[in-house]
């Protein structure tokens, strides 16, 4: 009998009110089989149960005889009880298929390793007994653990609920943003590690799919593969659960008075859903001595007292023995903020009282692109480090039949990534840059770097991103960024690279 760890991923949702129509993962458990599984690739023989895409999920049962080895617990790829029920499904997530690229290794002298497909993922894929409800808050549940024949493990297992079925015909991963992940690298062999998240239903979502979204980030290496199984991450999948949590009113601030009844819905607060700072039961913008309790207006009654001298009284004064014109206070910069609010006081600015050269609602001293009008979640960028991680991706993986501009098939999906984040983002400006060895001819090697730079920009374009975004240039064998002596000085030095405003590649 296996014990089990838990890991769950939350979002706070707001208030819960009335329940809505009931959606519900049916053989949830794989133990409802329309046949015993007797091979690999036979997830349809699971009730409900099919492929998300072109892979080959697979099913394994009590039931399944002893010579197919798709039994449980001990079966092909390891040996594990079912976590509540009588089967479990089995999918893989990351096949490391690199191999020699002898052609490489015969021209360098050196063995060179080829780049592999490196796309192959396995997802499964129900239909929910009821299209979830718009607004209403659901939780999904389902239990993972990693087959003992592995030799990798991957973070990010999830679920991905959609209002159509899954029309991926292709083996490779499904790109998608799942509203359950795991953000743990889930790697044990003897436990069900529990992976659970509560998310808001955008309405009409029909399916869930499982699996691991958007390819393997860092796949983690593990004792104990064997086998074919010893480049994969193989994992058991069993326990799968919805449970709908109600409709829910938006509570901006999360003082719990939903957004209709407060008057102050995007600001914390205890009157009305607004801030009563000194607690005397005047809201702050209703009471004419914020910091003061009192009963009139909010100020003490009588109160003609000016310590400064400012002809503020002090009940009223939020700098009672400083001298000031701003609510009584200083304002050394004269940007009508007073210098205990202004979070750049000696310099004038609008934002809290300082500068915000873009105009993104990031201040300049807080925002990493000054320049670059950008979102507050990313620090003032207009680009999340998943986005960033996507252009050196394509930087690093753009290939080219040799001494041609020709680009390789294997370059277009990283390619296709880079486009997409240039149409989603045309505040970033970008240029292609093409760069050589200094083996050959000056000229020619100049020529070949900006025929492929432009090949780059082409294909870009082709896929929809603005030419005035987007430039190119080739250097030829002017700017190396390793040594040309060796094979692997010259291969680091022949590259194709995407420079943006937001990301310098060396």
């Amino acid at each position: 009998m296996n014990f089990f760890t838990t890991r769950a991923i939350t979002i706070a949702c707001g208030l819960l009110t009335t329940l809505s129509a009931s959606a519900q993962v049916t053989n949830g458990n794989f133990s409802d089989a329309q046949k015993a599984p007797r091979n690999f690739s036979q997830i349809h023989w699971a009730k409900g149960w099919s492929n998300g895409n072109g892979g080959t999920a697979d099913f394994y049962h009590k039931n399944a005889s002893e010579c197919s080895s798709m039994g449980i617990p001990s079966n092909k790829v390891g040996n594990q009880d079912a976590f509540n029920g009588e089967g479990y499904a089995g999918i893989i997530t990351y096949c490391n298929d690199k191999t020699v690229d002898m052609a490489s290794s015969l021209r360098n002298g050196e063995v060179m390793e080829g780049s592999g497909y490196g796309k192959y993922s396995e997802y499964l894929t129900t239909h929910l007994s009821a299209p979830l409800t718009a607004g209403a808050s659901y939780t999904f549940t389902f239990y993972a653990s990693l087959a003992e024949n592995s030799g990798y493990a991957t973070s990010g297992l999830g679920a991905y609920f959609s209002s159509s079925a899954m029309a991926e015909k292709s083996n490779a991963f499904i790109t998608a943003t799942p509203q359950v992940k795991s953000s743990s690298t889930i790697d044990s062999k003897s436990n069900w590690t529990k992976i659970t998240g509560t998310f808001v239903a955008k309405g009409g979502e029909q399916f869930v799919t499982i699996g691991l979204f958007n390819g393997a980030e860092n796949p983690k290496a593990v004792a104990g593969g064997s086998g074919i199984n010893g480049k994969r991450a193989y994992y058991f999948i069993d326990g799968i659960s919805l449970v709908n949590g109600g409709m829910i009113e938006k509570d901006s601030d999360g003082d719990g008075i939903a957004d209709k009844d407060d008057a102050c819905p995007t600001v914390y607060g205890t009157v009305k859903g607004c801030p009563d700072t000194d607690g005397d039961g005047f809201a702050d913008m209703n009471d004419d001595c914020p910091e003061v309790p009192g009963k009139l207006k909010g100020c003490p009654e009588n109160d003609t007292k000016d310590s400064d001298g400012d002809g503020i009284v002090d009940s009223k004064d939020k700098c009672p023995t400083v001298f000031g014109t701003i609510k009584g206070c200083p304002d050394t910069d004269g940007d009508g903020i007073a210098d205990i609010e202004d979070q750049c006081p000696t310099v004038k600015g609008t934002l809290q009282g300082c500068p915000d050269t873009d105009g993104d609602g990031v201040a300049d001293k807080d925002d990493e692109c000054p320049e670059v009008a950008g979102k507050k979640a990313l620090n003032g960028c207009p680009l999340s480090k998943a986005e960033l991680a996507e252009i050196k991706s394509a930087s690093e993986h753009i290939y080219f039949n040799s001494g041609k501009s020709t680009i390789k098939e294997e370059s277009f999906s990283d390619l296709d990534k880079l486009a997409k984040i240039l149409k989603e983002h045309p505040e970033v400006k970008a240029s292609v840059e093409g760069h050589t060895d200094s083996q050959g001819n000056d000229k020619l090697n100049m020529d070949l770097s900006v025929a492929r730079a432009k090949a780059v920009k082409d294909y870009l374009i082709s896929k929809g991103v603005e030419a005035d975004h987007l430039g190119s240039e080739g250097f030829g064998e002017t700017k190396p960024i390793a040594t040309n002596e060796t094979a692997d000085g010259r291969a680091k030095n022949r590259r194709v690279i995407v420079q943006t405003s937001m990301y310098k590649v060396d």
